[in-house]
Formats: structure tokens, C-alpha cells, sequence
């Protein structure tokens, strides 16, 4: 193990609302990150927000007899989490 000390790093998340709806009126000061428990004040060099568009084309499923059992669960998963994400006229799944 090499040792490395990193001073940027870039941290990409989304924010969802209890009826897991995008929030997308969020300012920088509306976070606080946390180091080892505690506050590493006010560590953002920028903060910005993106409009990236999502795209998911590939999902592999098996369908052996082992799995046939949970297969239902699997899909319901699937098109839960599409529906949670995707953006209408805006983002993509196939």
C-alpha cells in the first residue's frame, strides 16, 4: 500500500425529498460535511449544481432456477428505481 495524501476530492450525489422527488433549490451552505465525527467547517472550494442527464441501457438478470424465486423482486426493484431517477423528456432507460 502506497501512501497518499489527497487534498480535492469531488463528491457527486443527488438529493430526494420523502416522496423520493428530486431537490433541486439547494444552496451550498445547505450542507455540512463531517470528518471522523467531526465538522470540517467549511471545506468547499465550489459547489455547483449540475443538470447531468442519466442514462441506463444495461441490466443483466439471470433467470437460473436458483434465482426463479426472486426474480419478481428483482424486476420490482429495477423499475422502482428507474422511476425514482429518471427525469420525464430528460433522461433515458432501455
Amino acid at each position: 500500500m502506497i501512501p497518499i495524501v489527497v487534498n480535492l476530492v469531488d463528491v457527486l450525489f443527488t438529493v430526494l425529498n420523502r416522496r423520493n422527488k428530486l431537490v433541486p433549490e439547494l444552496a451550498k451552505s445547505d450542507f455540512k460535511i463531517w470528518d471522523d465525527k467531526a465538522s470540517a467547517g467549511d471545506p468547499f472550494i465550489s459547489a455547483s449544481k449540475t443538470d447531468l442527464p442519466f442514462a441506463h441501457r444495461d441490466d443483466c438478470w439471470t433467470t437460473s432456477n436458483s434465482i426463479r424465486d426472486r426474480i419478481k423482486f428483482e424486476q420490482d426493484a429495477s423499475v422502482n428505481f428507474l422511476f425514482s431517477v429518471l427525469r420525464h423528456n430528460k433522461d433515458e432507460a432501455l
